[in-house]
């Protein structure tokens, strides 16, 4: 008869994301791991696998558990430009709170670039790419309402916000808040009322 899991698999990813939150997959090790989520190495292998096949399963338990936040109300079907300014300000809230702190994983990872593991890279642009068909879907619809002109480039539009998305955590962790990222955020909220 095999063990029984003395461990809920979901509060161990949520404490193991906050290790690769902190510093990363490359500099996050596996015994950092068995002492955060209190997990025996046995119980985090047979469970998860190894350090790479436990990121993926972080990054899809992020997904799961943190992406609404972020797309809360851009996810409506009728979502518009006012959902997406209502983003962007939650984006410019957060990085004004953060003080460098944790930020966002899919963001952090994303840095890495090509030099991802294939699987990890494929998790990551998963992630923008929903970004992207809200933001697309957003603009369109303000196209339909005539909320934005319509010779109004919703493709560009959603590939500039994906890309800000992008930038945005790392401004956080690393400008001088006084200065950087507060024009970042203001010009970016002036390019949708320009549209409207």
């Amino acid at each position: 008869m095999g063990r029984r899991k003395s461990f809920k698999p979901e509060e161990a990813l949520q404490k193991a994301m906050t290790v690769f939150l902190a510093k990363g997959f490359d500099e996050t090790s596996y015994d950092e791991l068995v002492e955060a989520t209190g997990v025996a190495r046995y119980g985090l292998y047979s469970t998860f696998g190894n350090k790479r096949d436990l990121f993926i399963k972080v990054l899809q338990h992020y997904r799961k558990t943190v992406t609404f936040f972020w797309s809360a109300g851009l996810d409506r079907e009728d979502a518009d430009i006012k959902d997406v300014r209502a983003l962007v300000k939650r984006m410019k809230d957060f990085a004004a709170g953060s003080n460098g702190a944790s930020g966002c994983l899919m963001c952090k990872t994303a840095v890495k670039g090509k030099t991802l593991d294939i699987k990890i890279q494929e998790e990551v642009e998963d992630y923008f790419s929903y970004f992207r068909s809200l933001f697309f879907r957003a603009f369109e619809n303000s196209r339909a309402n005539a909320l934005v002109p319509n010779d109004f480039d919703s493709e560009k539009y959603a590939d500039f916000y994906v890309c800000m998305m992008r930038t945005a955590d790392l401004l956080a962790r690393t400008a001088d808040p006084e200065h950087s990222y507060d024009g970042y955020f203001v010009i970016s909220d002036q390019l949708l009322k320009l549209e409207l």
